[in-house]
C-alpha cells in the first residue's frame, strides 16, 4: 500500500516567521501578502540580479504594491491589463493563463518592476508585443533558457515536460514540482534543462540570500528528492520512499502530493511499481502514462 502524505508547510511557515522578524516593515508586509517568490521577483531587480521583472497580485493588494517595491529599490508600473488563468491540463498548475484587457474585472493585476521606470516600462511593451526574447532578457533569464521557451515546445505554454531530456538523475534544487508542493520558487522562468547550470547558479543564489535572513531556507535545498511526477493523467506529486527492484523499476512506499488525481493514481493499488521508460512514457501499476505533457524523472 502507498502512503500519500500532503506536503509540510513547516519549512515554509518557518520561513516567513523568520523574514517577518529580521526584513525591513514593507519588505516583511510584502513576503506576508505576496509571498517568498514575489519578495524574491521584487527584490532581485532591487538588488540589480536584473533589470525587470512582472508581479501578479489580488486587486486589494494593487494600491500598497507600489511603495512595497520602492522599500525594495525597484520601479513599479500599472499594466493596462490583467493576467486572467484558463483551464490548465495540469490540476493545480496556470501555466494556460493569459492576458485581457483591464476592463476585465477577472483575474490578477498585472506590475511591471524595473531598476528604473524606464526598464519597467520597456518591460511592459515588451509583453504587450509578446517578444519573449527581449522579455527574458530583461527578467534575467540565462540565453540558454530564452532560447529555449523561444523555441517553442509544440505550441504549449507549459514547457516543463519539454524541458525534461531524460528519466534522470537531475539535482534536487532543479526539480520542477517542488514549487507547486512547498510553495516557494526560485527561479521566475523555465530552465531549459534540470541539467542548466546557469539556472542551478541562479537557485542557489538566490536561495542563500534569503537564507541569510531566514535560515530555515536552507532546506528548500534538499525538498526535491525522489521521483517527480507531473502531467494531466498523474497529476503533482514527488515518490519520496521507493526501492528500486529491477533497471528503471521502482516499487512505491511514500508519494508527497496535494493533488487529487495523484492521489487517485495510487489508491488501492495491488503492485505500486513504477516503471520508468522515458521521461514522457512510464507505467504505474501497470497502467500506462504516455503523453509529451507529463514526464517522471529522478531528482537526488
Amino acid at each position: 500500500m502507498v502512503d500519500t502524505v500532503a506536503p509540510s508547510t513547516r519549512v515554509l511557515v518557518d520561513t516567513k516567521a523568520a523574514l517577518a522578524d529580521t526584513l525591513s516593515p514593507e519588505a516583511a508586509e510584502l513576503v506576508r501578502l505576496l509571498g517568498v517568490s514575489n519578495y524574491l521577483a521584487c527584490v532581485t531587480v532591487g538588488e540589480r540580479e536584473r533589470a525587470a521583472g512582472r508581479l501578479l497580485v489580488a486587486d486589494e493588494v494593487a494600491a500598497r504594491l507600489p511603495s512595497m517595491c520602492q522599500d525594495l529599490g525597484a520601479s513599479c508600473l500599472r499594466a493596462p491589463f490583467r493576467m486572467l488563468s484558463v483551464p490548465s491540463p495540469v490540476e493545480g498548475t496556470d501555466h494556460c493563463a493569459k492576458f485581457v484587457d483591464a476592463s476585465v474585472t477577472e483575474g490578477r493585476v498585472v506590475f511591471h518592476i524595473g531598476i528604473t521606470p524606464a526598464f519597467a516600462e520597456g518591460a511592459q511593451l515588451a509583453e504587450t508585443r509578446g517578444d519573449h526574447t527581449i522579455v527574458g532578457r530583461l527578467f534575467g533569464y540565462p540565453d540558454c533558457c530564452v532560447h529555449g521557451f523561444a523555441a517553442g515546445a509544440g505550441g504549449s505554454l507549459d514547457r516543463l515536460p519539454a524541458s525534461i531530456p531524460a528519466t534522470g538523475p537531475f539535482p534536487a534544487e532543479m526539480n520542477p514540482v517542488v514549487p507547486y508542493l512547498y510553495g516557494v520558487s526560485f527561479l521566475f522562468h523555465f530552465p531549459c534543462s534540470p541539467l542548466c547550470q546557469a539556472s542551478l547558479a541562479l537557485v542557489r543564489t538566490r536561495r542563500q540570500f534569503v537564507a541569510r535572513f531566514a535560515p530555515p531556507a536552507n532546506a528548500f535545498a534538499e525538498l526535491g528528492r525522489g521521483i517527480a511526477l507531473y502531467g494531466p493523467e498523474i497529476g503533482i506529486g514527488l515518490v519520496t520512499k521507493f526501492d528500486q527492484i529491477g533497471p528503471d523499476e521502482y516499487r512505491v512506499g511514500e508519494v508527497v502530493t496535494a493533488s487529487r488525481t495523484t492521489a487517485r493514481a495510487f489508491t488501492a493499488l495491488d503492485d505500486p511499481v513504477l516503471r520508468l521508460s522515458t521521461p514522457h512514457s512510464f507505467s504505474l501499476g501497470g497502467r500506462l502514462f504516455d503523453d509529451e505533457r507529463q514526464f517522471a524523472a529522478i531528482f537526488h
